[in-house]
């Protein structure tokens, strides 16, 4: 949710980017939601052992291609991070050709890299803690990382987290909530303790092995998508505070008092402090990507 969007529809067509040129990507994903930082325009590819796997910064005005950095042949590379001046960035190839990768986000150098265990996984974005920790999936069968944003020294690593991929922490009041499998914990800051585990949804009946979710905030409830329900929890409680039913999927985008989530293909707005429904819009029922919310208007 960008609050200080100012810009209304229609929108138009600026400038196109050409990135996307392996002849893999088509089947393998192509590139992963763009980030930014307000000066820069961060994207990287979502390929598998492709010959050249690139992550690039552009130029929001014209689309010009300000830096790239080439990771080579890879199975994948993660979502990218960008926060004060850096980018964080997981290149993924089994174990040991796993890193998590800090680059400074006005040159594209490197700033360091730390080896992590994983098989073969989709890692989401990082989150970075307005401490300077960061925080993200890993592990060869599930687990969570926590590194010391300014020069990667690790800081804790938890595997007893269920072999899951593709998910992101959420961070609220000072604690670390993650979402994996069904459950939904808080984690201590620095040592990963496991404060409370709330059991939202067990067995969890998204997709198989790939939570392709994650838990937002407006600062006041936690939201997240048990499918088919959508949930709303306050933090320490173990009961939601309302459940919508419906056919949702993914993860939702909150702003301005409702929670916007897909259900049935279909964009669907709850009221965010009672859960009920205050317009479904139908868009042919094949939406599946979670929308984002800019200024007044969701996407």
């Amino acid at each position: 949710f960008n609050a200080n969007e100012t810009g209304t529809p229609p929108l138009s067509p600026a400038w196109t980017a050409p990135l996307a040129v392996n002849a893999s990507m088509a089947s393998s994903g192509g590139l992963w939601p763009v980030v930014s930082d307000g000066t820069r325009v961060y994207v990287a590819e979502n390929g598998y052992f492709d010959a050249m796997t690139r992550m690039w910064a552009l130029d929001p005005s014209n689309g010009h291609t300000l830096w790239q950095y080439n990771f080579g042949n890879v199975s994948d590379l993660g979502q990218p991070t960008v926060d004060r001046g850096y980018v964080y960035v997981a290149q993924v190839n089994n174990t040991p050709g796993t890193y998590m990768y800090s680059f400074v986000a006005s040159t594209g150098k490197p700033l360091w890299s730390l080896p992590i265990n994983a098989q073969w996984d989709h890692l989401w974005a990082p989150l970075v803690t307005p401490a300077g920790y960061l925080y993200f999936d890993g592990g060869s069968y599930g687990g969570f990382y926590g590194l010391r944003a300014s020069d990667g020294t690790q800081i804790f690593f938890n595997g007893g987290f269920a072999q899951w991929d593709s998910w992101s922490p959420t961070f609220l009041g000072g604690q670390i909530y993650t979402y994996v499998n069904g459950y939904l914990m808080t984690n201590d800051l620095l040592t990963n303790a496991v404060l409370q585990t709330v059991s939202v949804q067990v067995p969890y009946k998204g997709t198989p092995y790939s939570m392709n979710a994650a838990p937002v905030s407006d600062g006041q409830k936690i939201y997240l998508v048990a499918p088919p329900s959508l949930v709303a929890y306050l933090p320490g409680k173990t009961t939601p505070e309302w459940t919508a039913s419906g056919s949702y999927a993914g993860m939702p985008a909150v702003a301005n008092g409702v929670v916007y989530a897909i259900s049935g293909g279909q964009l669907r707005a709850n009221d965010a402090a009672t859960g009920s429904i205050l317009w479904t819009f139908a868009a042919a029922s094949k939406l599946t990507f979670p929308p984002v919310v800019a200024g007044r208007f969701v996407y």
